[in-house]
């Protein structure tokens, strides 16, 4: 048997899952056309390609279709002239209707529609196992083989347990023909391939649906990893412009106050305003596309600059060493989110960094002097705090760290972080 995926005889007659976008794939039918990352190839290529609803009712039927070959079975038989008028006529109508049946049964149940299979769809299936069983019991031997079309029918319209009490049934039954003039070779010839073929069918339908199952994961999968990268691009563009925004703010101000009573110094702060706007803007651009790495000692450097503009005295690490990525860069963003706190909401005049190595893991901690955390409790957990706290909380126990917000000893607002040294 061909494998769907791969192009092939079976593909025929699947159909691809189209997604609503933002919608669940499992509350929509699956929809008409060819199925699989590849196509058939030849006529059954262009087929596929062809937006006519004729012609894709044609491809969708060809496989099913060309199986009515061994039909000819009974078409002999009906030719042969043994039979009345009245008994040749009827023969001819049941075998159009079982042919018509067969088709429309086979339709429907190679539409993999997601809901379950409601009652009006199986009624062309039971009217075909109903016709299928009169052929067989009523026009002799040669017809004895409609039976296994009925098993595939019955394979594939219904559920796998139902189709395999389904298939067994009809395997009994063809036994039982025994007893109206079946040969012993016959009767175990077509319960043997009513058997085989139904359950040949219920494998099949159950791995289509497994490689519909698996298409639907992975495009969930790439949805969730889409809404992820948003998350994070948000948080980093967040971190990135509040901190900037933050400084520029502050900068201004005290270039607002030093404008009159000193011009110089106004001047020297408009220029570091300067400088710090056109380094936000390059760590935009590099976060767009990709390529922001800002390292622990540039983190320092900076607090240590923007911190004593402000009028905090700092008081930075004694000798250290950059514990490489990723805990340089984790490190690095609490740094930058305890200056942004410090600036926005501490009101604090000194702020201590620290960091320290024990048993294979970094700690560093920030503390100011400043109004301290609300509540004043000290917690792990993603409490109070802004999206900027919960962006680095998510960072840190992705890397298995840890982050703590609270009270300083002295008074003031401490954050701490600990990261694998590795």
């Amino acid at each position: 048997m061909a494998d769907p995926l791969a192009g092939g005889p079976a593909q025929a007659h699947l159909h691809p899952i189209r997604r609503p976008s933002g919608r669940n794939a499992a509350d929509h039918p699956v929809s008409e056309g060819s199925f699989g990352a590849a196509r058939p190839s030849g006529l059954l290529d262009r087929l596929s390609r062809v937006d006519s609803p004729g012609v894709r009712v044609l491809y969708r039927l060809f496989w099913p279709g060309i199986w009515l070959v061994f039909v000819a079975y009974p078409i002999s038989d009906i030719l042969s002239g043994r039979w009345s008028a009245a008994r040749t006529a009827l023969a001819w109508a049941l075998l159009t209707v079982f042919a018509a049946l067969y088709l429309i049964s086979m339709w429907l149940a190679t539409g993999f529609r997601s809901e379950p299979e409601r009652p009006i769809r199986l009624l062309p299936a039971a009217g075909f196992v109903a016709v299928t069983i009169g052929l067989a019991f009523g026009f002799g031997a040669d017809f004895g083989g409609l039976l296994i079309y009925a098993g595939v029918v019955t394979g594939w319209s219904l559920r796998p347990r139902a189709a395999t009490a389904g298939v067994v049934l009809l395997a009994a039954l063809t036994v039982s023909a025994l007893a109206v003039g079946y040969s012993l070779a016959q009767v175990l010839f077509d319960a043997l391939m009513t058997v085989a073929l139904g359950a040949t069918v219920i494998f099949y339908r159950a791995v289509v649906w497994l490689m519909i199952e698996r298409r639907r994961a992975r495009e969930e999968i790439a949805h969730l990893a889409v809404a992820e990268e948003r998350l994070r691009f948000s948080r980093d563009l967040h971190d990135v412009l509040g901190h900037s925004l933050s400084v520029i703010a502050l900068k201004s101000q005290v270039a607002r106050r030093l404008l009159e009573r000193d011009p110089a110094a106004a001047r020297t702060s408009l220029q570091e305003l300067e400088a710090v706007a056109h380094e936000s803007l390059s760590a935009v651009r590099e976060m767009v596309t990709g390529y922001r790495q800002r390292s622990l000692a540039e983190e320092l450097r900076n607090a240590d600059e923007i911190l004593t503009a402000a009028g905090v005295r700092v008081e930075l690490p004694g000798d250290w060493h950059s514990p490489g990525p990723p805990a340089d860069g984790l490190l690095a963003w609490a740094v930058r989110e305890g200056v942004t706190n410090l600036l926005r909401h501490s009101r604090a005049d000194s702020c201590r960094i620290s960091i320290a190595s024990e048993a294979g893991r970094i700690r560093l901690e920030f503390a100011d002097n400043g109004a301290g955390p609300p509540g004043g409790a000290e917690s792990a957990a993603a409490g109070p705090g802004g999206s900027g706290l919960s962006g680095l909380r998510e960072r840190m126990t992705a890397a298995g760290g840890t982050l703590v917000t609270g009270t300083a000893p002295g008074g003031g607002f401490r954050l701490r972080v600990e990261v694998p040294a590795g």
